[in-house]
Parts: structure tokens; sequence; C-alpha cells
């Protein structure tokens, strides 16, 4: 006749249950996030999304924002005028840029979703920005603004995130 199980073995027990239980789980909760894990598709250029892009020369008379940022070597700076999301759509964000040879360039980015823009500085000359045009469409620009062109352009779909479904 055996005794009680030992301490030793109930401890083996208890953390191989555990375990089993933490396989389990993580198992179960990958095979239901497969959407949310999957890449967004990628599309190169902005495909319907072009039109809602504006560039311009901006009159030397406009205001800066509050909102500004300085180039890495501070030779250019940007600034943003973002829309009130507490209004009704549709909603434009404008980026003015000065790289110093005396004339404004602004980028309107024309009716986007209520997600607030992404605008980054990469070098001295190139400006990221990232805009949500929808639920689960985003696109992301490089701009040069010493030659004012837009060098690169990517739309991304990320379907499985915000639906649950492809």
């Amino acid at each position: 006749m055996s005794g009680p199980p030992s301490t030793a073995a109930r401890r083996s027990a208890l953390a191989t249950a555990a375990l089993v239980a933490a396989l389990v789980a993580s198992a179960s909760l990958a095979q239901g996030a497969g959407d949310y894990l999957d890449p967004p598709a990628h599309q190169p250029g902005l495909g319907d999304f072009g039109d809602r892009i504006v560039f311009e020369l901006a009159p030397r008379t406009t205001t800066p924002s509050e909102e500004s940022a300085a180039s890495p070597l501070a030779r250019s700076y940007l600034w943003l005028l973002r829309p009130d999301f507490e209004l009704q759509p549709p909603w434009s964000t404008e980026i003015t840029v000065d790289t110093g040879s005396g004339d404004l360039w602004r980028i309107t980015l024309l009716d986007h979703a209520n997600v607030a823009v992404n605008v980054d500085w990469i070098t001295e000359q190139l400006v990221l920005v990232r805009v949500w045009w929808g639920r689960v469409v985003e696109a992301e620009l490089l701009l040069a603004v010493d030659v004012r062109e837009l060098v690169h352009a990517a739309t991304y779909h990320h379907f499985g995130a915000a639906s649950g479904s492809r």
C-alpha cells in the first residue's frame, strides 16, 4: 500500500498540468488569430487613392502651424495642419515644407480616415508619410522635399486585422 504523493510529485504534476494548459491555450489562440497575424496585402503605387493627394506651391505668406518638425540637420522644416476629428468628415491634412530655397511646398491629403497622419523626417531630403484612407487601407509615401517629388508610394490592405475575414 502506497502513501500519499510526495511534495515533489505534486509539484511535478502541477508543473506538467500548467505546461499542458499553456500549450493548449497558445494553440487555440494561434488558430483564431491567423487573420490578425497575416501581413497586409501590398500594392505598389497609390491605386485609386492618387487623386486624394495634392501637391502645390504654397504662398510665402502661409502661417506655420503650431505642430512643426525640423529635418535632422535643421536645414528644412515642415508644418502640419491636422483636421479636427470632432467635426464631420471629410478630413484633410496639410503638410507644408520649407526647404530654405525660398518656396514653400504644400502637400494636402484629402478625405482620409479619422486617424492622425504620421510624418517623419528620414534624411535631410526625405520625408516619410503614412496615411490611412479607411479602416483597412493605409498608404506609405516617400517625399523628396528638395526636388518636390513623390519618389515612392505603396498601399497596404489590412483585411484580416479590421474585418476578421478576407
